[in-house]
């Protein structure tokens, strides 16, 4: 019977161990990834060309003109809305999560006004 509850309580601490390594490994891809992030937009400040933008991520997924929908997708929510804005929607993928990386430009589509990344 003592060997039966030793082999029990083996089995048990190696689930949680193996627990705690897959919450661990999410952890980390999910630091990891939005380190990567935060590193592209950092390449994509205010007045560069949208084609640093295209070259870096390729072609937007989807562009928004709707100035409602521009502020329900924006993470920063202190800043204010871009006149005559475009937002276009890149989608990033390098580890479990998928992310949108937001580029407002301005109305004819050459200029970054501001860039950032959301979950979707």
């Amino acid at each position: 019977m003592k060997r039966f509850f030793k082999i029990v309580g083996i089995l048990v601490l190696v689930a949680v161990f193996v627990v705690a390594a897959l919450v661990g490994t999410a952890e980390f891809l999910h630091w990891w990834s939005e380190s990567r992030l935060d590193a592209l937009v950092a390449k994509l400040p205010p007045g560069t060309s949208y084609s640093v933008a295209t070259e870096q991520l390729g072609q937007p997924t989807e562009i928004v003109v709707d100035p409602s929908y521009m502020r329900a997708l924006r993470r920063s929510k202190a800043q204010t809305d871009l006149p005559g804005a475009k937002l276009n929607l890149f989608v990033y993928h390098r580890s479990v999560v998928f992310y949108w990386v937001l580029v407002f430009t301005d109305a004819e589509a050459k200029t970054i006004q501001h860039a950032e990344w959301n979950t979707m």
